[in-house]
């Protein structure tokens, strides 16, 4: 037993234990009981070494239990913002995160910092989510004062709304309070910088185009969905394609795939077109603000290019699985409560074995503007991530295949064209409106197709008692489908489908 698996092994018991502790109530006395056992197995058979690597395994599984048991205990003290839920109406301020600017309303974080009850002053620390009404607007870094009644959040039918809003640490809500300005410019000044650049970024988006395409690639480049109507996510919804205006793993993904295939289009060399993909897609992830979801994203798709750059891509699935396990490290919550961790991680792996597998399949086809790259892509994260989907969204794509396939390779170009439109539309708004042309028909064109096969009877049937059995059954069998396929392979084939990217492009290198 490798040095390699062994530590995959405990990477995969440590996400277990995350998983276990997420559905169930462990007894203190069962985690003891693991722990212990644990314990016994390295020391009196240490010198086996299975029975020690199990013994370490079941040390890290009561760890993961642990973990989020640890994370996820809620001390209602009263120098804590929510011990002060359903209390009645009281003063509190703190410093707000970026506001989220909806069409009516502006919803904003609240990091409390001090809190009035009973005419007494008390410093405390915690989050708030408080809805406001649309104006007055506020900014990144002010500091506010407000004076309304905190909420506990109350579960949804088939959603866990407390769950979702505690993986971030918020346990309070207030609707509506009243709000004075105290002062500005609290917050991180580089973070603060960032919004303000992104700001204007989304400022001469709205003067160089016309509604909805402005609002589409604001979400895609700036990752703002919020002047989006509800019809056209709803079209995007039913043809499975909203991971385009989404932060996702499959998105940047795909995103770091096509640019990548862009750039030794347009005559880069491959490690010339590996760079300016990571720099582009870096770049973007800051722009919008480096948000958890993005973060995640970007690191589950840096790692497959970068697999791919080294012709490694079958061999990554294990760079994933660390990744994932110290993701769940740092928050467990995010394994069960983060729909965007959960797509961003199947993703990933869904891509890594399958997209040589499909590659080699449809390696007759032509691959004209990169419509079959775009297919396996497409097929390979979208059959990791089904029952993902169907589970959340209660919804089954028919048409989502061929709605993928004629819109997503046009996304990195969208995107650059994008970029190129506000770096000359920040100079002159003009020259901006001129280039933005191009860019323009290309969104209309996607949203024409999106439009049209969301309107189809069968595009999408609707899923109902979807729960986590059926995931987990269809993993199971998804496992063993691929296990049997690579027990069949020989390695010499494998190694051919795992260097597909060589053998495409080796006159460049």
């Amino acid at each position: 037993m490798t040095k390699s698996k062994i530590f995959l092994y405990l990477c995969l018991f440590f996400i277990g234990g995350v998983f276990i502790a997420s559905f169930f109530k462990i007894p203190l006395e069962i985690l003891w009981g693991i722990l212990i056992f644990g314990i016994i197995l390295i020391t009196v058979w240490r010198r086996q070494r299975k029975i020690l690597v199990f013994g370490f395994c079941l040390i890290i599984l009561s760890f993961g239990i642990f973990r989020f048991y640890q994370v996820s205990e809620i001390k209602t003290l009263p120098n804590i913002i929510y011990y002060y839920n359903d209390k009645g109406k009281i003063s509190f301020e703190g410093v707000i995160s970026e506001p989220d600017i909806r069409k009516d309303k502006i919803k904003i974080v609240l990091n409390a910092e001090k809190i009035f009850f009973k005419e007494k002053e008390q410093e405390i620390s915690g989050k708030v989510l408080i809805t406001l009404n649309r104006y007055p607007e506020y900014q990144y870094g002010d500091y506010l004062k407000f004076f309304g009644g905190l909420k506990t959040p109350e579960e949804f039918e088939e959603f866990n709304y407390p769950a979702y809003l505690a993986k971030d640490e918020i346990y309070s809500l207030c609707f509506y309070p009243k709000a004075e300005l105290i002062s500005s410019n609290n917050g991180n000044k580089i973070y603060a910088n960032i919004l303000k650049l992104k700001n204007r970024f989304a400022d001469v988006l709205n003067k160089t185009f016309s509604e909805p395409q402005a609002s589409i690639l604001s979400a895609m480049l700036l990752g703002r969905k919020q002047g989006i109507d509800e019809t056209t996510l709803e079209n995007f919804n039913r043809t499975s394609t909203r991971h385009i205006i989404a932060i996702s793993g499959l998105h940047i993904t795909i995103i770091f795939f096509l640019l990548m295939y862009f750039a030794l289009a347009i005559g880069f060399y491959r490690r010339q077109a590996f760079w300016f993909s990571l720099i582009v897609v870096s770049f973007y992830i800051i722009l919008i603000g480096a948000p958890a979801s993005a973060v995640r994203a970007g690191i589950m798709g840096g790692l497959i290019l970068t697999a791919e750059y080294f012709g490694r891509l079958n061999q990554s699935w294990r760079a994933i699985i660390f990744a994932g396990a110290l993701m769940l490290l740092a928050n467990p919550k995010i394994l069960i409560s983060d729909v965007g961790f959960q797509l961003s991680f199947m993703a990933a792996l869904g891509i890594i074995f399958l997209f040589p597998l499909f590659q080699n399949l449809f390696k007759k086809i032509p691959d004209f503007f990169k419509a079959r790259t775009t297919l396996c892509l497409t097929l390979s994260a979208q059959i990791f991530t089904l029952p993902l989907l169907v589970f959340h969204f209660g919804n089954l794509s028919i048409v989502s295949i061929i709605a993928n396939i004629l819109i997503v390779p046009l996304v990195p170009v969208i995107m650059v064209g994008g970029m190129i439109v506000i770096f000359f539309g920040s100079f002159w708004i003009l020259l901006g409106k001129i280039i933005s042309w191009p860019v323009w028909l290309l969104i209309s064109y996607q949203l024409k197709i999106i439009e049209f096969l969301s309107n189809i009877s069968f595009a999408s049937i609707s899923v109902e008692k979807f729960n986590v059995f059926y995931i987990l059954v269809y993993y199971i069998i998804l496992a063993g489908i691929l296990a049997w396929i690579k027990r069949k392979k020989p390695k010499e084939e494998y190694k051919e489908q795992d260097d597909v990217w060589t053998i495409a492009f080796e006159k460049r290198f």
